[in-house]
């Protein structure tokens, strides 16, 4: 059985984008592999301390962070985000999904600039490119060398939690209502709501 490991140390913060996609990410991805691969999870230590069952988990540690040679060799490596902080094995194929270069427009031009280069950095490592939307590909084609990569555009899905809600889109209660997936920053524009309302 192949080894995967899916780096979801984002997790940690739950009350954030890729908090709750790392989350729902590691769920959807046990159901839907059904014992196919041997799936592991890199967690932070704190997550991996208080949880029961550490049977697919890795504590995240400093070997990953700065010496991955000395980490144990995996079939697949699958960072979730962009900017990582845990690296495999090099000899271990590497799966990266990048969901966004918002930092093209957030950040001063000499930021910007070092991002961009971590970023390169990043895409020269991996073996396979994925991204979460068209204009995020486009972005990325337009701004990286990807020396001959394929972009792979897979959206980020979707959990209803309730089947009043699925049964209900517009309304819940009976009761309108907007419905936003994100942290709330300004560069979020909730603030827009009210006038648009």
């Amino acid at each position: 059985m192949k080894k995967v490991v899916v780096d979801i140390y984002k997790i940690n913060n739950l009350y954030s984008g890729l908090g709750q996609f790392s989350n729902n990410y590691k769920h959807e991805l046990i159901i839907q592999s059904k014992d196919k691969f041997d799936l592991q999870f890199l967690v932070p230590k704190s997550i991996y301390k208080t949880n029961k069952n550490k049977a697919n988990l890795i504590q995240a540690n400093f070997l990953y962070r700065y010496l991955p040679s000395f980490t144990t060799k995996v079939d697949l490596w699958h960072s979730i985000h962009q900017f990582h902080s845990h690296w495999p094995h090099p000899n271990s194929p590497l799966l990266l999904t990048t969901h966004d270069l918002n930092f093209l427009i957030e950040k001063t031009p000499i930021k910007a600039k070092a991002y961009l280069k971590k970023l390169q950095s990043n895409v020269d490592r991996a073996n396979a490119l994925t991204a979460i939307s068209d204009f995020t590909k486009q972005t990325m084609e337009s701004h990286l060398d990807l020396k001959g990569k394929k972009i792979i555009k897979i959206y980020n899905g979707v959990q209803f939690l309730n089947s009043e809600f699925e049964s209900r889109p517009n309304s819940v209660n009976n009761k309108k209502f907007f419905f936003g997936l994100s942290v709330f920053k300004e560069k979020k524009n909730f603030h827009t709501l009210i006038p648009l309302m």
